[in-house]
């Protein structure tokens, strides 16, 4: 039995597609905010309070919607809800427009207040939908992998790992 177990520990290596990785899908965006002031966020994750979702949840007409990160191409703020019964709602929403990977194009309306998080080249960053003109994402079906610590990558230009600097590999999704 025990020569099982050691040979079960010999086998691990870097984290595959199968092994349910909650690192598996690091998203990265560029963000331009109402300043017009451009962001490059990895491991990027929205949500409301400690929420961190990688998918967004919004209302399409009467319908709730949940759109994962892997189909959206890029999304357009166009501005807060114009609806009478939003405008003094304690969670308000604003008018998207979703260009997916498909290369459809939707209008979603999603909460005003949801919190972008991620890192960034200097540090940590947070920003609500509201503040926030376009979010382009970066998946292009080419991903890099850190050896070292199983993170994975969807940022184009990345040569090494921003948490330890090995060598980032090229792996497909």
């Amino acid at each position: 039995m025990s020569l099982s177990a050691e040979k079960k520990a010999t086998n691990q290596g870097p984290p595959s597609a199968d092994t349910g990785n909650p690192k598996l899908n690091t998203f990265a965006v560029t963000i331009i905010d109402v300043k017009n002031q451009k962001t490059l966020m990895y491991d990027v994750t929205c949500g409301m309070g400690i929420e961190k979702f990688q998918e967004f949840h919004g209302k399409r007409g009467a319908s709730e919607i949940l759109v994962p990160f892997g189909k959206v191409k890029s999304v357009e703020v166009t501005g807060k809800t114009t609806s009478a019964s939003d405008l003094y709602a304690s969670n308000p929403y604003v008018n998207t427009v979703f260009h997916l990977t498909d290369g459809h194009s939707i209008h979603v309306e999603i909460p005003a207040k949801l919190l972008w998080r991620g890192r960034t080249a200097f540090g940590e960053m947070s920003v609500e939908t509201q503040n926030i003109k376009v979010i382009t994402f970066h998946h292009e079906g080419m991903a890099l992998r850190c050896a070292k610590c199983g993170n994975i990558f969807h940022i184009e230009g990345f040569q090494f790992c921003p948490y330890d600097g090995h060598k980032l590999d090229e792996v497909m999704e």
